[in-house]
């Protein structure tokens, strides 16, 4: 080999020298940095009155992926009203990407919500969830994104409330947020599969719902707590959810739409939404035959709407294209009232 070859060689392999001697510091380093942020989300919830607790602390996971792993994690909200425990948890992080992070949650987890508006305490069961997160430089929150393989509710008797399939939930928010009514503070989607109620077997549309879907934002600034005056004053400020996607399939009515959702002076809903109603007329039998709408009632929105529908190109089955809204506690269809709307229950600041 000429002197030439050998000098070329030299260079690259100090190079390799210095990345086999360097790396394993840096990734320990890195693993370092994620046991003490770990830490301290531990301190600053504690600080806010959260109870937590978990077990021993392992890290490994070298050369790749730093893996902070722990097991009988548990978290208490401070009013007591939620309560999540669950046998491990793993904290996943690229070494060389310290803004984003993978929560994994393989086993068994438990969620008990025992809120005054419940009927009764319900507890959830979620099946293989993981959690992605992603900051800002700042620390801010800049996108979380939760998926469920599946998730069984039960009540304080054990009985089955709702099982669902796949669901997952996602949310973005700026790095800064800017003031005003008509800047959007969070960014919300989620979507709910196979959702089945058995209490609601013998309603009007059945007990299952084969998909729930939405995507919207939110306007106005966010509201402090979700109590009747934090709701109110989030109202008073101009806020408002603006949906760019709703569907809802239940039974043989298929909704999809589009609109602005806020509240009224009395926290009852407000909405104005386009829809395309598949499935309508089957709705309104079902409606008819629950006595939720009076058989001359029924009989003229059927005729009505039926005018008033048009064949899909895709498909030929008639779509309903009519506004949905909400004012003055009455739910619209077109100029068609169906039903009256309750106010929001929440709690009060000084419950």
């Amino acid at each position: 080999m000429s002197i030439f070859s050998r000098r070329t060689l030299i260079g690259p392999a100090i190079l390799l020298l210095a990345v086999a001697i360097l790396y394993p510091a840096y990734w320990y380093y890195a693993a370092g940095q994620v046991e003490d942020q770990f830490a301290r989300w531990v301190k600053i919830f504690r600080a806010k009155g959260y109870s937590i607790q978990h077990g021993p602390v392992g890290v490994d996971g070298f050369p790749g992926v730093v893996r902070l792993t722990f097991e009988n994690p548990h978290l208490e909200t401070p009013d007591k009203l939620a309560l999540w425990q669950g046998k491990s948890a793993v904290i996943a992080m690229q070494p060389w990407d310290w803004w984003r992070y993978r929560v994994e949650f393989p086993n068994s987890q438990s969620i008990r919500l025992s809120h005054p508006n419940l009927k009764q305490p319900l507890t959830a069961a979620p099946e293989k969830s993981l959690v992605l997160l992603h900051f800002h430089r700042n620390g801010r929150l800049a996108e979380g994104e939760a998926r469920i393989i599946s998730m069984r509710v039960t009540g304080s008797a054990s009985e089955v409330v709702a099982t669902t399939g796949e669901t997952w939930a996602k949310l973005s928010q700026p790095e800064t947020p800017e003031p005003g009514p008509d800047k959007t503070q969070l960014s919300l989607s989620a979507a709910i599969e196979n959702l089945r109620i058995p209490t609601a077997a013998d309603e009007p549309l059945g007990g299952d719902l084969q998909r729930v879907q939405f995507v919207g934002d939110v306007k106005g600034a966010l509201p402090r707590d979700f109590t009747r005056e934090g709701m109110d004053e989030w109202r008073r400020a101009g806020g408002l959810l603006e949906s760019s996607w709703l569907n809802l399939v239940w039974g043989p009515l298929d909704l999809r739409g589009r609109g602005s959702i806020g509240l009224d002076d009395r926290l009852r809903p407000l909405a104005s939404v386009t829809t395309d109603i598949r499935g309508f007329a089957e709705t309104l039998e079902a409606l008819e035959r629950a006595r939720l709408l009076k058989r001359t009632a029924a009989a003229a929105l059927r005729v009505a709407l039926n005018v008033l529908a048009k064949p899909s190109p895709a498909d030929g089955v008639k779509v309903l294209s009519v506004p949905l809204t909400a004012r003055d506690g009455r739910l619209q269809v077109g100029p068609f009232q169906l039903f009256k709307l309750p106010t929001l229950s929440l709690p009060s600041r000084s419950d």
